[in-house]
């Protein structure tokens, strides 16, 4: 299954709205994460954070985008309670986190990625979302470039290295929130979703998915928007499905 769009340039400030979805990029702050926690964080999240406890790191970061997502949603639904009580919760391990409001499953659309300290989030009210964050200057090896991408893409991208800095990390972070987007993520394999350009239209490009049959259900009726965006040595790359 291919599917066509294109590939938009866009300026991200730390708030922000567009297309009818709204933006929330944080950076890791002085105060101490375990200040906020108690508060900020509902129990099923504390298991998850303290699952992380190898990495100090890792668990500010997921607290940064837990606090970046649920900021949007009292801005958005207008919920006056305790952050405590707005949950991002695992339902199931290939999908992202689902939306819960005092144990009640709202239907808005969320995202959230977190990385090199400093998380983001994207929220849509009838839109499907997805959004990734990585290191522009992230070092990435030929053993994963292999991996990630197919002999097609590396053979296809590689005329473009000198045109986008780290072209590699880019088309990651777009694999990732088309993954987040359709709910599944990567867990397919970064090789399911297949990225190349239309050679006689600039920024035009081809998502190829195997699995149509999945790819069809999760996408039927919808178009696929692909923003980007430089801040901050990160790549913001964002997917937005949206109802015909």
């Amino acid at each position: 299954m291919v599917i066509t769009t294109f590939l938009n340039k866009i300026s991200i400030s730390e708030k922000m709205k567009f297309e009818g979805v709204s933006l929330l990029l944080l950076q890791a702050s002085k105060v101490s994460v375990k200040e906020k926690m108690a508060t900020h964080l509902s129990a099923k999240e504390k298991i998850y954070y303290d699952r992380l406890f190898r990495s100090k790191k890792r668990q500010e970061e997921m607290y940064l985008g837990r606090l970046a997502a649920k900021s949007l949603v009292i801005e958005h639904t207008g919920y006056k309670g305790q952050l405590k009580d707005i949950e991002l919760i695992k339902i199931k391990d290939r999908e992202k986190p689902k939306l819960f409001i005092n144990n009640v499953r709202i239907n808005n659309d969320i995202s959230i990625a977190h990385n090199n300290m400093y998380a983001v989030a994207v929220f849509s009210h009838k839109d499907k979302v997805g959004v990734d964050i990585e290191k522009c200057s992230l070092k990435l090896d030929k053993s994963f470039i292999r991996y990630a991408f197919s002999k097609e893409e590396i053979e296809f991208w590689k005329t473009y290295e000198t045109e986008y800095e780290n072209i590699w990390v880019l088309l990651w972070t777009i694999k990732e929130a088309i993954g987040k987007a359709l709910d599944f993520g990567l867990s397919f394999g970064m090789n399911f979703i297949k990225i190349l350009m239309d050679k006689e239209e600039e920024r035009k490009l081809l998502i190829v998915f195997k699995k149509e049959d999945i790819i069809e259900k999760l996408i039927y009726g919808r178009n696929m928007e692909l923003s980007y965006s430089v801040k901050n040595d990160n790549y913001i790359s964002i997917c937005r499905l949206w109802k015909v």
